[in-house]
């Protein structure tokens, strides 16, 4: 863990990978609700068992992320007409779900650029992952299934992908706490499944960042504390002193992520000009 930044407005604590944050979340010598949280609350039985799947991997949520998928697949071709095409084959970079229950062998896909796609462009991207603790866990994976479906989008289009993922939370000091990890490099291949722990598990915030600010030096300023309640909500901060392409911000009560998620994905997509 290292410091990013440490000011009377911000202080930002952040991992390299999510490998190293659950290294560090796990060896907590005196957990408290990181541990003690129930399964209903953190989809996990333990702090263990959560860190276990951030290295292992999970993928539970995957066959609704390729189902997201295969409904924007008519949605995303027709708004990226004229720079890409939906290729079908045998192999690919993903399913079409549809396709695939009919028992058709060129059931897989990927999006092919012509010759006027840009090619050779980074996209950072930038996820708050903070939300109350009345936001039911179901909730928490559904925003992340299409989180997820966004960024294999992008990556379907043949752009790189850079990836972050931020929880922010105001301190009884009135700083922005932050604990922030990168999830991808755009000079590695992207695997979805290795970074469907941090977007979409409920144990991302309520067990591994709870774990990381119980052992912060400013634990009683972030409330990381049983009963404590680990902050209030706060925009993201990680943005004030690196620049995103595309920003998600923290999950509320009437999100696009869940109760829209193929217009959201299309706006966010749009809206980066990769297409006029």
């Amino acid at each position: 863990m290292k410091v990013l930044v440490s000011n009377k407005k911000n202080h930002v604590e952040s991992f390299d990978s999510l490998f190293d944050m659950a290294l560090y979340a796990k060896s907590n010598k005196k957990p408290e609700s990181s541990q003690s949280g129930d399964e209903k609350f953190t989809h996990t039985a333990s702090l263990k068992d959560a860190a276990d799947l951030a290295i292992k991997g999970w993928d539970e949520c995957r066959p609704k992320v390729d189902a997201l998928l295969s409904d924007l697949q008519d949605r995303i071709n027709n708004v990226m007409s004229d720079h890409y095409v939906v290729q079908h084959d045998v192999a690919g970079a993903d399913v079409n779900m549809g396709l695939f229950m009919a028992g058709e062998p060129e059931c897989m896909m990927q999006f092919v650029p012509e010759p006027e796609a840009r090619m050779g462009r980074v996209v950072k991207v930038l996820v708050n992952g903070v939300t109350n603790a009345s936001t039911n866990k179901d909730k928490i994976i559904q925003r992340g299934v299409s989180v997820l479906a966004l960024v294999n989008t992008l990556h379907l289009m043949g752009v790189g992908i850079e990836l972050w993922f931020e929880s922010c939370i105001s301190g009884t000091d009135d700083r922005a706490y932050s604990t922030c990890v990168k999830l991808h490099d755009s000079n590695q291949p992207l695997d979805i499944d290795n970074v469907m722990f941090a977007l979409a598990h409920p144990s991302m915030l309520r067990r591994l960042v709870f774990s990381v600010q119980e052992q912060s030096k400013y634990q009683l300023q972030q409330r990381a504390t049983r009963g404590g309640g680990y902050g209030h909500c706060h925009d993201l901060s990680l943005q004030k002193f690196i620049d995103f392409d595309v920003t998600v911000e923290r999950l509320v009560y009437s999100d696009e992520t869940t109760q829209n998620p193929l217009g959201w994905i299309v706006d966010k997509v749009t809206g980066l000009g990769l297409v006029d």
